[in-house]
């Protein structure tokens, strides 16, 4: 085995600060995931401007801060961590929790054309109860959102952690590389 000389520390370390520096003047801002919410893969992220919140369009993938409601805290991901998800619902319109399922209506269609956001889980993979919020007929406010995983049907997406509100969002996902489902 050989030791590593002063000189060739040197030039280790001074390539790898290039290659940060590289990385960080990339056209793109890129992000890997890794759970199966979404497909696995290589995302370009396209940052929101915090002082023009965005308006999100059903089924666009963002990238957001994750806040734990109480009953979640210690069990999950921690507050803060970056969750990828598909925008579910968007303000106005109308959600309702009915028979273990989680129900969205369109602003201008109140009671028709209804689809099903997701079956609710009693507990979770590992056998803890699960808790998730009830709307009966709550209208969407302006700046929050359902997000939701199109994919896995026991996702840990706003059936359980509730809605997303603008200043917790980070960036639209573009996908460059993705493999799976």
């Amino acid at each position: 085995m050989r030791k590593l000389t002063w000189r060739g520390s040197a030039l280790l370390i001074g390539g790898l600060a290039l290659g940060g520096i590289g990385l960080a003047h990339l056209p793109f801002r890129p992000i890997f995931n890794i759970t199966p919410s979404e497909p696995y893969g290589l995302y370009d992220v396209t940052l929101f401007h915090q002082a023009a919140p965005p308006k999100l369009q059903l089924g666009e993938m963002v990238l957001f801060h994750y806040i734990a409601p109480q009953w979640a805290i210690g069990r999950y991901d921690p507050t803060g961590s970056q969750f990828l998800k598909r925008v579910g619902a968007v303000p106005g319109e109308f959600l309702f929790t009915r028979k273990l399922q989680q129900w969205v209506c369109p602003a201008d269609t109140f009671g028709k054309a209804c689809r099903v956001l997701g079956r609710m889980m009693l507990r979770d993979p590992k056998g803890r109860p699960m808790h998730w919020p009830v709307w009966n007929g709550y209208r969407i406010p302006p700046g929050q959102y359902y997000m939701q995983s199109t994919l896995v049907p026991i996702s840990y997406d706003s059936r359980y952690y509730g809605l997303i509100s603008n200043y917790q969002l980070i960036g639209h996902l573009h996908p460059l590389l993705t493999f799976g489902h």
